[in-house]
């Protein structure tokens, strides 16, 4: 950091303020000081602003304060904070980490623009070894939307349509159709529409889950959809036996309709008629995202195809235009050297299941707070069911960090103990398709959103649990 002598500007105007024409005496005096509380994204700014006005029909000052820049000599046209006083500071965010900012103190009024001496400041680079938990309260655990009466949900990732103090839309799937919930709060849903219904000779023949969404600058909507066709067998839990597909919802009226795609969103190397072995098949249970920058669009989704494979989480990526609209008749499938393509080729696992385990049931975010990519999913750990365990250890929701959203190294660290799937249909608990709510502009807290049952005889319901991220 460097500081320069303070400005002292004394300047004398041949102006008449008075009827014998005395002489206008305006003397700002204008320091810059030292700039504080430096972080990686906020910094502290600090000045002093002293005017000796002597008849001068001016008033001292119609703005003033500070002017910044990662340009030397910043001025109005730049980044520009009004303080009003003699010692002033204010602080200010949403600064790049490791980037030097040039500030001067300034004051603007009919007599011209004065500025103060410039000092630079460079913002903390970003830790690498700082590590992010997310904390449950589980204290904060409530029932969401079961007084709606709906059952089976939710199935898929949830999207949030509108999040506010006084109303809150959801967008997830109950028994095999899709619903926007609506209500005054989280823990006070009091209405539901349905959006989606199963179509005949469609990918999206037995199940249609509008789920996670994203919206560009022009409003439109974008919710990525997990569809089933059924082929007649069941899975544990008399579940029925279904081929996948990635599909794409789009609104233009706020979520107030969808319009289902024609064709998937992300191509199967493996068609319908390719016999795993399994009562599951296809690419499934997806979870859409911007990038940081918002140039691209992340699509994560379950390949249950097997083939040589787990069944483990994937994912492609569309890039968007200037607007940030998603081109989505572009996909680019990550391949095995880590690597996108246009080739439709069975795109590389970035998550998967640790031992006798599945990675399964996918959302990610963007975290601000962190500024990583933070994934929930579950781990169905299908080696201690088989092994005659009678509750888990390893099975349950956890979460993962990434720097760029593709390269998943960080550890699985587990939120909840329980059965990822029902492996029964009346004999034990499982808890399945968790989702991060971020309720605060720093998303540093918000709500897990998932949904668990005594048994699937039961049926499955939506819970919410109080999350914190927490750097250490």
């Amino acid at each position: 950091m460097k500081k320069l002598l303070f400005l002292f500007a004394l300047l004398i105007f041949s102006c008449s303020s008075d009827s014998e024409g005395s002489t206008c005496n305006y003397e700002p005096t204008l320091s810059t000081e030292a700039v504080t509380d430096i972080t990686e994204t906020s910094a502290t700014l600090n000045g002093i602003i002293a005017i000796v006005s002597e008849n001068c029909e001016v008033a001292l000052g119609e703005m003033q304060g500070f002017v910044y820049s990662t340009n030397p000599s910043p001025t109005n046209d730049d980044n520009v904070e009004v303080v009003y006083g003699t010692d002033i500071s204010t602080t200010i965010d949403n600064l790049t980490p490791n980037t030097t900012y040039y500030v001067r103190v300034f004051i603007t009024n009919s007599l011209g623009e004065f500025y103060g001496n410039e000092v630079d400041f460079t913002t903390n680079g970003e830790n690498p070894n700082t590590v992010y938990n997310l904390e449950l309260d589980f204290s904060d655990e409530f029932p969401v939307g079961h007084n709606l009466g709906l059952n089976y949900y939710n199935d898929i990732t949830v999207g949030v349509l509108d999040y506010s103090e006084n109303n809150v839309r959801l967008l997830t799937a109950s028994g095999t159709s899709s619903y926007i919930l609506e209500g005054s709060s989280l823990d006070n849903l009091s209405s539901f529409t349905q959006v989606a219904t199963p179509t005949q000779d469609t990918y999206y023949s037995d199940y249609v889950g509008l789920g996670q969404l994203i919206k560009d600058d022009n409003g439109t909507i974008y919710s990525v959809v997990h569809s089933e066709e059924h082929d007649g067998t069941l899975c544990p839990g008399n579940v029925p036996g279904f081929y996948a597909s990635v599909g794409l919802a789009t609104s233009n009226d706020n979520g107030q309709s969808f319009q289902l795609s024609n064709s998937v969103l992300v191509e199967n190397t493996f068609d319908i008629n390719y016999d795993n072995g399994q009562c599951d098949g296809g690419l499934g249970e997806p979870s859409i995202t911007f990038s940081k920058d918002s140039t691209e669009v992340f699509v994560y989704y379950v390949d249950h195809n097997r083939a040589g494979r787990g069944v483990n989480i994937c994912m492609s990526k569309f890039n968007t235009n200037s607007d940030h609209v998603p081109g989505f008749n572009n996909p680019y499938y990550l391949g095995s050297d880590n690597m996108f393509t246009s080739e439709v080729v069975r795109s590389k696992e970035v998550v998967v299941g640790m031992g006798n385990s599945d990675a399964i049931f996918p959302q990610v975010t963007y975290n601000s707070y962190s500024d990583s990519y933070i994934m929930v999913y579950s781990e169905n750990n299908y080696g201690e069911f088989l092994n005659g365990a009678t509750s888990p250890t390893m099975s349950g929701i956890y979460y993962k960090q990434s720097n760029d959203g593709l390269n998943w190294d960080s550890p699985a660290i587990q939120l909840i103990v329980d059965w990822s799937i029902p492996w029964s249909f009346n004999n034990h608990s499982f808890s399945w398709h968790p989702n991060l709510i971020y309720n605060n502009e720093d998303q540093t807290e918000g709500y897990l959103i998932y949904s668990k049952a005594n048994s699937l005889e039961d049926g499955h319901k939506m819970w919410a649990i109080k999350f914190n991220i927490i750097a250490n």
